[in-house]
Formats: structure tokens, sequence, C-alpha cells
């Protein structure tokens, strides 16, 4: 039975080594420092956003809310206590 299976020499297999040994260090190395996976400047910026924006709902809803920020009983109309 004959495969189409790429014979490599050790030479290149070496060479390939060599690079997988690399990516692997640098992997090893942004993990221990807190950054794996890496997130692009892009990236982070949009999930920032995207939290901001949510966390701004969030507030408004909890705002505009009978019970809202305010202990019961108490309710604020027109900006003030009441």
């Amino acid at each position: 039975m004959d495969r189409d299976i790429e014979t490599v020499t050790l030479p290149k297999a070496k060479r390939q080594l060599r690079g997988h040994i690399e990516r692997t260090d640098r992997i090893l190395a942004l993990a221990e420092a807190g950054n794996w996976p890496e997130v692009d400047e892009d990236e982070i910026d949009a999930l920032a956003e995207g939290w901001w924006r949510l966390f701004q709902l969030e507030r408004s809803r909890l705002i505009t809310k009978p019970t809202g920020f305010c202990r019961p009983g108490r309710t604020v109309a027109n900006g003030s206590m009441t």
C-alpha cells in the first residue's frame, strides 16, 4: 500500500522542532506574565466598550426602577430625595 507521506529528513525535522520550541517558550512566557491567551488592542477595546455599555444600561435600569438606589419607602423625584 503506497501512501503520500512526506519523508522528513533529520535536518528538516530539527528546523521544524526549533520553531515549535520557540513558539512554546513564547506562550509559556506570556502565560507566566498573565498575558495568555494573547488579545490584541482592538479586541481589548471592543470588550471594554461592550462591558461599559452593559454597565451603563444596568445602572440606568437601577436608577429608573421604583426601588432603584433608594431605601424602601423613599423615592427620588425631580433629582431630590422625598
